[in-house]
C-alpha cells in the first residue's frame, strides 16, 4: 500500500521547512532529510510529498494548507468479485478517481484526488461493492479493425451495384409491359370500331378487357 500526499512548492519558503544532510548506513551513504515542523517529507529533488502507511492515517494539521492532491495504490483479493474499470462520481466522491484492474493474482487499485477523505470514501465503496464503474472495462469492444470495415464497405458497394442493376432490369420490363398494354388497348379500340354483329363484338371486347385487367 502506498499513500502519497503532495504538497505545494511554496512550503519550501515557510518557516519550519528544513533540509538536513545525513550520513549513515552500511555501506555509508549521504542523503538529505526533509522535514516540516518535525514531519518527515519525501521528494527533496522532485515533487514534495508526505508518505502515509494507510488510507485511515491523518494528514498532520500543519501540512493541510499546502496539500494539492493525493494518490494511492494498493491490492486486494479477487473475491468477492469487483468490476474492473474507472470509478468516479462527483456527487458522492468529489474529484476522486479510481482505476481498478487485475494483476497476476489480485485486484490492483490506483486512486487520485484532491482530498484524502474523498479518495478513502471511494476506495471503501469499491471494496464494499456499493458502487459501479463509470467506465467499465468488461464490455464488448465497440470499435472494429480497419481491414474488417474496408471489407464490409467493398461488400456493401457490390450489393448496391447488384441492386442498381436489378432496378434497371425491372424498369426495362415495366416499359415493355406498358408497351404491350398499349398495343392491346389499340387492338381493342380497332376491333371496337369494326361493323361486327353486336354479340360477337361484345365477346371480343370483354376478352380484351379481361386480358388488360389481368396484365
Amino acid at each position: 500500500m502506498s499513500v502519497n500526499v503532495y504538497l505545494k512548492e511554496a512550503i519550501r519558503q515557510e518557516e519550519g521547512f528544513e533540509v538536513e544532510q545525513k550520513t549513515g548506513g552500511k555501506p555509508v551513504r549521504n542523503w538529505e532529510q526533509t522535514t516540516f515542523k518535525g514531519t518527515g517529507l519525501s521528494g527533496t529533488e522532485g515533487r514534495l510529498h508526505l508518505c502515509l502507511g494507510y488510507l485511515d492515517d491523518m494528514i498532520p494539521e500543519a501540512l493541510l494548507p499546502f496539500v494539492t492532491d493525493v494518490s494511492f495504490h494498493g491490492c486486494f483479493p479477487l473475491q468477492p468479485r469487483r468490476e474492473t474499470g474507472i470509478y468516479r462520481d462527483e456527487e458522492q466522491f468529489g474529484d476522486a478517481v479510481v482505476r481498478l484492474e487485475v494483476n497476476s493474482s489480485n485486484y490492483f487499485l490506483r486512486a487520485t484526488g484532491t482530498k484524502l477523505g474523498e479518495v478513502r470514501k471511494l476506495h471503501d465503496a469499491i471494496r464494499a461493492g456499493t458502487v459501479r464503474p463509470a467506465e467499465s472495462w468488461e464490455q464488448p469492444q465497440q470499435s472494429r479493425p480497419v481491414d474488417e470495415l474496408e471489407a464490409e464497405l467493398v461488400a456493401s458497394r457490390r450489393d448496391l451495384e447488384r441492386e442498381r442493376n436489378e432496378c434497371f432490369r425491372l424498369r426495362d420490363e415495366l416499359s415493355e409491359e406498358r408497351a404491350r398494354i398499349t398495343s392491346v388497348r389499340k387492338v381493342a379500340e380497332a376491333l371496337g370500331g369494326q361493323e361486327w354483329p353486336i354479340c360477337f363484338k361484345k365477346t371480343v371486347m370483354n376478352k380484351l378487357i379481361q386480358t388488360l385487367a389481368v396484365t
